[in-house]
């Protein structure tokens, strides 16, 4: 299946306040997240998977927490930027490579310009129970 246009909306959304520097706001109100992005490019795939992993779809497709999304990759970028600021709830130790990789999966599909359901002809697999997929 496609992404739906609320998911894809979301993601869109997302990318506008990434760029317009807005995420988050206020938590990140008064800081430069510019330079470390161009610094450390991980950092922005890292804040994308955050976000994407923490999306809740309903069964028809509709994005159910968007907000809570950005708020907690917002909070990444802060935890990032700001010595020792750390998010409530803190990022469990395996959360980051897990959502790094999860994030993987969903940007070779989308890059490859295949469909969900496609990853397992090349030996792919989602996690059980991703919030994203809903094939």
């Amino acid at each position: 299946m496609k992404l739906s246009h609320s998911v894809s909306g979301a993601i869109r959304q997302f990318s506008y306040w990434i760029a317009n520097g807005t995420v988050g706001y206020p938590l990140l109100e008064g800081i430069d997240y510019f330079d470390e992005f161009r610094e450390s490019p991980s950092l922005l795939e890292i804040v994308y998977a955050i976000f994407i992993n923490n999306l809740e779809v309903d069964e028809s497709g509709e994005v159910l927490n968007a907000k809570y999304a950005e708020q907690r990759a917002a909070q990444y970028i802060k935890q990032w930027c700001v010595q020792g600021y750390i998010a409530d709830p803190a990022f469990e130790g395996s959360e980051e490579v897990e959502l790094y990789y999860k994030f993987l999966y969903l940007r070779f599909v989308l890059s490859a310009g295949m469909r969900l359901a496609a990853l397992p002809k090349f030996g792919l697999t989602l996690p059980l129970g991703h919030s994203l997929c809903y094939m």
